[in-house]
């Protein structure tokens, strides 16, 4: 049911009429209503100066964080595309009386045009089979992940800490290279205590090595507690306390244990 409102008069105020109106509207008394509405009609020009000064203010504070925020995203990107990714792996060697050796292998990638390098650091002697199981390992890589490399330089560091000199033949360390790309591409970290020794094949497949016994040794004596091994080796390492080994027989196989 509609308020019906009376003027009295001609000469009823703008003011009065909407006091009525709010009191209804709003429940409050007359009084309320007039005064509120009073307030909101008044208009002080000595402060519009200062008023459109402070409208200014805010418009140029939110104009400048609009640019600041724009500026980090910018700086977010640039910092995508020079940013070094880097994958830690513990790889294994014998020295050149046959004891274990425990590498370090840092692979990491910066912006780029698909080049594959390689980095030896410390007392290491290798074969041309590095460089082909590293080509290998790379071309494996990409096509496990389904990811390319094609704007990014790949480069690993074979890095011996210790004064003996390791030996790395025979495409040994292809497995532990392989995964460490996968890791790079995938975004995923391998676990610190988890080891891989073989070699890789085009297909994938883990291939067998030699010196798996004072590999284990130099394993554990690193940190390691699980290695894993070509498929049909595991016999070979023997009773390691607190070292566990697996066999794998393929790439992917070792994904699941190694990947975090």
């Amino acid at each position: 049911m509609g308020t019906l409102f009376v003027l009295q008069s001609r000469s009823t105020s703008v003011v009065q009429v909407a006091a009525c109106i709010a009191m209804h509207t709003q429940n409050c008394t007359y009084k309320e209503a007039k005064e509120n509405f009073s307030k909101a009609l008044r208009f002080d020009p000595k402060n519009l100066k200062a008023r459109l000064r402070e409208a200014e203010c805010l418009f140029q504070m939110e104009e400048l964080e609009k640019v600041k925020t724009e500026l980090e995203a910018a700086r977010a990107s640039i910092s995508a595309l020079r940013r070094v990714e880097k994958v830690t792996v513990t790889t294994l060697a014998v020295d050149q009386e046959g004891r274990g050796v425990a590498l370090k292998l840092e692979v990491f990638t910066r912006t780029g045009k698909g080049n594959v390098l390689i980095d030896i650091s410390g007392n290491i002697l290798y074969d041309e089979t590095v460089q082909e199981s590293m080509l290998i390992a790379v071309a494996v890589a990409q096509e496990v992940t389904k990811r390319s490399l094609v704007n990014k330089d790949l480069y690993f560091r074979l890095i011996n800490p210790f004064e003996v000199t390791a030996v790395v033949g025979g495409g040994s360390a292809g497995a532990a290279m392989c995964m460490a790309a996968i890791a790079l591409l995938t975004g995923k970290t391998v676990k610190p205590n988890v080891a891989i020794t073989g070699t890789i094949k085009p297909d994938g497949t883990i291939g067998r090595v030699g010196g798996l016994r004072a590999k284990a040794l130099a394993a554990k004596a690193a940190g390691i507690t699980i290695l894993l091994v070509p498929k049909g080796q595991g016999a070979e390492v023997g009773s390691v306390p607190g070292l566990t080994v697996i066999e794998v027989s393929n790439i992917r196989e070792a994904m699941a244990y190694m990947l975090a």
